[in-house]
Parts: structure tokens; sequence; C-alpha cells
């Protein structure tokens, strides 16, 4: 199951996905390489407690991210620092900014949050 927003301007095109695949909630976005599992993206919104994401979700939609929250884990991702560089690690770059740790913050603010 995919759910999907698509917006453009005259200097970007930008789709941003949430996809539900293999018990997984994961964001696709044109910028990223692969998939980012979702709780990785709120770590890297600035959203760090477990309890915080389950409240912020809703209890309709627990179960289905769990096993988001459970990557963070595995991938060994608890702040906001490690989830930009993990996402970093997937973003394909434009080299218009100086790091790509900037371009990643201004791209996830701009483009994937406004989705």
């Amino acid at each position: 199951v995919c759910a999907s927003v698509t917006s453009s301007t005259n200097e970007i095109k930008s789709r941003t996905a949430l996809i539900f695949k293999n018990g997984k909630v994961s964001i696709k976005h044109n910028s990223f390489l692969d998939e980012i599992p979702v709780c990785i993206m709120f770590k890297a919104f600035g959203i760090i407690s477990d309890q915080e994401v389950f409240q912020l979700v809703g209890n309709d939609f627990n179960n289905l991210i769990i096993q988001s929250v459970q990557e963070c884990y595995t991938l060994n991702i608890f702040n906001q620092i490690q989830a930009i560089s993990f996402i970093a690690s997937k973003f394909k770059s434009s080299n218009k900014y100086e790091t790509k740790i900037e371009e990643v913050i201004e791209c996830i603010s701009s483009n994937v949050l406004s989705h």
C-alpha cells in the first residue's frame, strides 16, 4: 500500500510517498536513494521519544509503526544527529550546499516535511 503526494515548482519537482511494505512504514522521496524508515524521519525532525512518536501517530496506527521503531534500535539511531547522518547516507546530493548534512536538513524541512 502506498500513499503519496506530488508537488512541483518551476525549479523543483518533488514527490513524497508513505510506503507500507513487509510490516514497515517508510518514506520515499525522489531526493533519497532508498526508502527511509518513518521513525528515522521522525527523529530527524527532532521527535526523539518513541512515546511521542506513538502519540503523534495515534492509537489506530501504532501497530503499523512498531517495526519502524524497532528498526531505529537495530540501526543504532537514537537521536537527531544520528538520524540526519543516516538520511545523508541515502541522499542524492546536488552539491549546492557546503555539506551534505546542510543539504539534507534543507531538503527534509522544505520538501519532505511540506508533504
